[in-house]
């Protein structure tokens, strides 16, 4: 069994938080006379080949390209993107491992191993060649793919510079250029998985898609000729999109119909909405961009005229969670605003201002007041638009500081679609203001005070970011000017959110009633705001009191007269301190006033972990000698290890009376809880095919056949899985079908066993070859999957077995197979002496009958085909084989949960029915530390003893033991500990 892990971090970057934010240049800039960087990148190649099997494509052109056009070139150290490159290796190659001893690098692949001298690595050429090395000695192993691998080390390479710099893959990089082009050809289908199905999230409207029929809720299952039931969502949003007047064939499975639905539509332009907009009460215009595409200036116009016609008297523009988008874009909205004034400057190499770019004197066509709504996810773009209109006084800006992503990327394409996108200039909004890292502030911060959905985050707010360093030009933002509060509610009339990336109807509402206040002057005054503020923060206390005073909280203020307040805190656990995994810790914090004052807004932070979430409790007001106390709970993940982390109780007091002197509040406290490991299934999993739908009946699967493979999946284990989802995946989809491509199994006791046919059909023009299929079992209360291949091919056309009868007896155990082929699937044992009706006879082999349901085939040579009369029919004796079964690993002497000394003794005894492939151990430290301590071959043995030295880093310590049956199969032992020396 395998625990699921994120992506790593520059694909998480890549995927979701790297908007492009410059139009692609057309070329270089080069020196005339100087070969350009693609040029040099083949004089390179040419002059260090490499072996066949691992060919670096991309490599040099990117070190090349970095080092002419990249921002600041003096981050380009060649050994730290040496280090990265051979750590991304080192995590996701399993047989690769490294140590580093002052300017040594020992890399080791199986049994070869290459050494490097950090010293020797100084030039872009160095670090090419140095890299090289590595996947010359990785291409020894059959599982090392080159191509993944490539990307994979550049972009840790890249990530020594900045986390905006990276190689995108061509889905990747297609799917961003889209999003910014503000339209693409296609049916106009907003489509998600869901249950493991393609699923129409929406129609767009007036597309060919919503005018055929299409609804929410339907289930795409075949694309052309396509089966979708097995593909990714960038494949099957491939299939769908084409020329425009080009028609594809969509089949629907749609819940009230007994068959699936057809359609056939007409591929067009599609046009992406980026601008919408509504007038609020009180004649409150309310705009939301969602991103900067092609479209946006002239949508936002169009949107801006309408709100003019009706009158509005003030705009909110919402930039909440605009991840950016097309500079230019951005620039042209501005003008929108603007009658004059820089709207962004750029500064390049050597701090060198590249580019100014200034508002239009006739350009705008909104002159009445208007304020800006921000978040931590808006970023880049929006930031250029969001704080050139604030550096100029015309918007107030209001919401949490932004993102923090001032840098310009230069997109450079390359033959195979992908692209690298890198850093060659920071901007200053409004020509001063510097973004990188800091981000825009708000005029006005809105703190969101909701009871009801988050009443343990109501006062203790912390903002974590990426953010890089600042620059060192610009000038960072000012502080807010105040902080205001609000309560959350439900709003009659002003509640404009229809998407979750939408600012929170409670901070519009807040913008609209602050726009409808009398005013003089289009620009905004300090003054008046902070004063509002007040009023508004006031009201939402005296609101926010009444409801936590329904809960038994007096949040009042009093006057804390002339006496000193003490403070005692106690902690006291349910339990003695050890909880297992999956249920919810529970404890009581105790609070007492033993000195001669009240103190008044008195509150605790609980938190387990630096990373995990805090939780807020509220004592509210403790007269002298009061006491009050709060109950808490804290959930542990089901998947959480064996471990032990402390949980930390601070108090706090938001009010600067008693409770801030010196002395009040009493000091954290900190205890320790230990997590014992849940019990867990395991599981077994046995397949057999029958081509007994549509085929010749010899068990195989040939072109135009249908036939069941059938899944049954045990559980071998101790205790119920709570529920057991079963999917399929061609590897082949040109060739193979499947009706369906996920089962859900409700519950499985302990020793139970189910089953389920998946329809397969070889495609009439499949060719007579094919991987298979990778079946994975998930199991969501554990967050486990379990991935093995099923090893079905496509043979050639040929005849079947023809029909005879009689019985067929065992002299000795037999192994029974799935097809007439030595290479089938074994799928059992017969026992010595069982007896099977013979249904069918192919040259060497025979068809039994195993059970009603059940054929199998087995030698002729390996038993006695006997006439039906002759021997009495015994009950078929058979020993189904498991063929899917996870290694296991059992641990003998646990890691200490608590450590002075590093290392530590680890030992383990690994295990598999039929093979060990390999074993991996790693140690997982505070702040990304890493190390692999051991990758163990298996050479085909069925047990494994290790007894590896366990390094610990200063901290909290994950180890993990991975054991490889297959490439895919594979099962995760895991501890948390903590090393203090």
């Amino acid at each position: 069994m395998s625990t699921r892990h994120p992506f790593f971090a520059w694909r998480f970057r890549v995927l979701f938080w790297a908007p492009i934010v410059s139009v692609i240049l057309a070329g270089l800039l080069a020196v005339v006379g100087r070969p350009s960087p693609r040029e040099q990148a083949q004089r390179i190649r040419a002059a260090h080949p490499m072996k066949k099997g691992a060919r670096l494509s991309m490599l040099s052109t990117v070190l090349l390209r970095v080092k002419e056009d990249y921002i600041d070139p003096g981050r380009m150290d060649p050994q730290r993107m040496f280090l990265a490159a051979v750590h991304v290796l080192e995590r996701t190659t399993p047989e690769f491992i490294s140590s580093v001893d002052g300017d040594e690098v020992r890399v080791v692949a199986g049994s070869s191993e290459e050494r490097f001298h950090l010293s020797e690595i100084l030039e872009p050429l160095d670090l090419f060649n140095a890299v090289q090395q590595v996947f010359q000695l990785l291409a020894r192993s059959p599982d090392f793919d080159p191509a993944l691998r490539e990307i994979d080390v550049i972009n840790g390479m890249l990530a020594t510079l900045d986390s905006h710099t990276a190689l995108l893959p061509p889905e990747v990089y297609r799917e961003l250029k889209t999003g910014t082009q503000g339209s693409f050809s296609g049916v106009g289908i907003v489509v998600t998985v869901k249950d493991g199905y393609l699923t129409v999230i929406a129609p767009m409207d007036g597309t060919p898609a919503a005018k055929a029929g299409i609804l929410p809720g339907d289930r795409i299952v075949r694309i052309g000729d396509v089966s979708v039931t097995n593909t990714t969502l960038s494949e099957a949003v491939n299939y769908l999109r084409g020329k425009p007047g080009t028609t594809v064939s969509v089949w629907i499975e749609r819940p009230s119909e007994p068959q699936w639905v057809h359609f056939t539509l007409e591929r067009s332009i599609i046009r992406l909405s980026s601008v919408t907009s509504q007038m609020l009460p009180g004649h409150i215009g309310y705009v939301r961009i969602r991103q900067f595409s092609q479209s946006t200036t002239a949508e936002l116009e169009q949107h801006l005229e309408k709100l003019k016609a009706d009158n509005a008297r003030g705009l909110i523009l919402d930039l909440y969670n605009n991840p950016g988008g097309l500079l230019h874009q951005a620039e042209k909205c501005a003008d929108l605003f603007l009658t004059e004034g820089i709207i962004y400057s750029a500064v390049g190499q050597h701090r060198r201002v590249s580019e100014v770019r200034r508002a239009s004197l006739h350009s705008a066509i909104w002159h009445q007041p208007m304020i800006v709504l921000v978040n931590q996810g808006s970023a880049s773009a929006a930031e250029i638009l969001g704080g050139a209109l604030k550096v100029h006084r015309r918007a107030l800006v209001m919401g949490e500081t932004s993102f923090g992503k001032g840098s310009i990327q230069m997109v450079n394409e390359f033959d195979d679609d992908s692209a690298l996108k890198m850093t060659i200039a920071h901007y200053l909004a409004g020509g001063t203001l510097a973004i990188q890292s800091l981000g825009v502030k708000p005029h006005v911060a809105v703190q969101i005070l909701d009871l009801d959905h988050n009443p343990h985050e109501l006062f203790q707010r912390s903002r974590s970011s990426g953010a890089e360093p600042a620059p060192l030009v610009g000038q960072p933002d000012v502080p807010p000017w105040v902080t205001v509060q609000v309560v959350s509610q439900r709003l009659e009339g002003a509640n404009v959110q229809d998407s979750d990336n939408q600012a929170p109807p409670e901070l519009t509402d807040a913008a609209r009633r602050l726009l409808i206040l009398p005013r003089q002057h289009v620009e905004w005054e300090r003054e008046p705001v902070v004063a509002w503020s007040r009023d508004e923060s006031d009201q939402a206390m005296l609101g926010l009191i009444e409801q936590l005073g329904k809960k038994g909280v007096d949040w009042t203020l009093g006057n804390p007269g002339q006496g000193k307040a003490r403070l005692e805190a106690r902690l006291r656990l349910n339990g003695d301190g050890t909880i297992q995994a999956g249920q919810t810790l529970a404890g009581i914090v105790t609070l007492v006033n033993l000195g001669t004052s009240p103190v008044f807004r008195v509150g605790a932070v609980i938190q387990n972990t630096p990373e995990s979430p805090a939780r807020e409790y509220l004592f509210g007001h403790l007269d002298p000698g009061e006491q009050r106390t709060v109950a808490f709970t804290y959930p542990v993940d089901a998947n959480h290890p064996r471990g032990i982390w402390p949980l930390t109780v601070r108090f706090f007091s938001p009010t600067p009376i008693s409770g801030e002197e010196p002395g009040v509040l009493p000091a954290d406290l900190q205890t320790w809880i230990e997590i014992a490991p849940a019990s867990r299934p395991e599981y077994q999993i046995h397949h057999h095919f029958m081509d007994d739908l549509a085929g010749n009946g010899d068990g195989l699967l040939q072109p135009g056949e249908k036939g069941r493979l059938r899944i049954y999946v045990m559980n071998a284990g101790s205790v119920a899985a709570d529920s057991v989802v079963l999917g399929l995946k061609v590897l082949s989809p040109e060739s193979i079908e499947i009706a369906e491509n996920r089962f859900l199994i409700s519950r499985l006791l302990p020793q139970e066993t189910r089953s389920h046919d998946f329809i397969v059909t070889a495609r009439s023009d499949a060719r007579a070859s094919g991987p298979g299929l990778l079946l994975r079992l998930e199991e969501p209360r554990f967050a486990r999957q379990f991935d093995a291949q099923v090893p079905l091919v496509i043979r050639p056309s040929a005849p079947g077995p023809i029909e005879v009868g009689g019985i067929f007896q065992f002299p000795r155990n037999t192994a029974l197979v799935s097809g007439a082929e030595p290479e089938s699937m074994v799928i059992g044992l017969a026992s010595a002496g069982a007896t099977f009706p013979v249904i069918g006879s192919q040259g060497q082999w025979v068809k039994i009958q195993l059970a009603p349901d059940r054929t199998a085939f087995a030698l002729r040579s390996s038993g006695n085909l006997v006439a039906a009369d002759s021997v009495p029919l015994l009950s078929p004796r058979w020993i189904p084989m498991w063929q899917i079964q996870g290694p296991r690993i059992e641990v003998i002497r646990d890691l200490p949960l608590r450590n002075r000394t590093s290392p530590v003794d680890l030992t383990a005894r690994l295990s598999h029915p039929r093979q060990i492939l390999d074993a991996t151990v790693e140690v997982f430290g505070p702040q990304g530390r890493y190390a692999k301590v051991m990758v163990a071959s298996g050479s085909g043995r069925t047990e494994l003893n290790i007894a590896p030295k366990i390094p610990l880093f200063e901290g909290k310590n994950r180890v993990s033991i991975t054991l490889r049956s297959t490439p895919e199969l594979k099962t995760r032992w895991e501890q948390i500990c903590y090393y203090s020396p």
